[in-house]
């Protein structure tokens, strides 16, 4: 009996391949379609335009490097899928919705108290910060409120917050060797003559978080008490923008925050910077 033979074994061979690589590639399309990326703009970039990406919803997460100083208009905005931004940059422009639209769910990683976490803020995002020195060094300050100034006088206070920390010592055993018992020591009056790193600062606006502040009093003229510089804070139930700082006072029995009230501020001698940011 003679059979109808429309293809060969061979044939019929090539066939099944070629429908396997069909299917393979229509999963490789489909799987292509549902992918994601997260994406990390160059140095090289200093603006990123309106409306660059968009509506893309293909990208899940984006490093903005710290050479960005302006993202414009939408750049951001209705990317489905993107839900963390990191921006390295301290002072970036954002124009209307540049991260995204009010309602789209964000995370956005920033440096503290700068216009990332303004915009993340005005935006209802989610804000994480970047855990740097100085807020390691202020954190651990935090666990020691409460204690005792028998406990951690001024200085063992802030010589403690930076060993315990940041494994730093600060150079000073006391606030200044004056009408003091440790006379000829190392004291934060003069840090500078004995820790190299040390940077003084001379007015109130330059301080920043995590600095060492020299105050003397009304009737002296050198330093006799020191403590942290925090920033933005709450004191006593009060949201303030600056002027913060965490102290161990005698005069107050122990560790807490406080403002820089107007005896603070005429007292004010200088600070010093020991943290370099890596």
């Amino acid at each position: 009996m003679n059979k109808c033979v429309l293809f060969s074994s061979s044939h019929r061979a090539g066939r099944a391949i070629t429908r396997r690589l069909i299917a393979f590639c229509v999963i490789l399309v489909y799987l292509f379609s549902l992918s994601a990326f997260a994406i990390e703009i160059p140095e090289s970039i200093t603006t990123i335009e309106e409306g660059a990406f968009l509506g893309d919803t293909s990208i899940t997460s984006v490093k903005i490097p710290s050479s960005v100083s302006y993202i414009g208009k939408e750049a951001f905005a209705d990317c489905t899928k993107l839900t963390t931004i990191t921006i390295y940059g301290k002072d970036v422009t954002f124009e209307a919705n540049a991260l995204g639209r009010l309602g789209e769910t964000r995370t956005i990683i920033g440096y503290e108290g700068t216009s990332v976490e303004e915009y993340a803020n005005l935006y209802n995002f989610t804000f994480k910060s970047f855990e740097t020195k100085a807020s390691k060094l202020l954190a651990y300050a935090d666990t020691l409120v409460g204690a005792s100034y028998s406990a951690y006088d001024c200085v063992d206070f802030v010589n403690t917050c930076y060993s315990k920390a940041l494994g730093m010592k600060t150079g000073a055993v006391t606030t200044n060797d004056i009408e003091d018992w440790r006379v000829g020591h190392t004291n934060y009056g003069e840090l500078d003559q004995f820790n190299p790193t040390a940077i003084k600062i001379t007015k109130i606006n330059q301080l920043q978080p995590g600095d060492i502040i020299c105050w003397k009093t009304d009737t002296k003229n050198y330093c006799t008490h020191v403590g942290l510089y925090v920033g933005a804070g709450v004191v006593d139930g009060k949201a303030l923008s600056t002027g913060v700082f965490i102290d161990s006072s005698e005069s107050a029995d122990g560790v807490d925050y406080r403002a820089f009230t107007s005896y603070y501020t005429r007292n004010f001698m200088f600070g010093w910077r020991l943290i370099v940011e890596d």
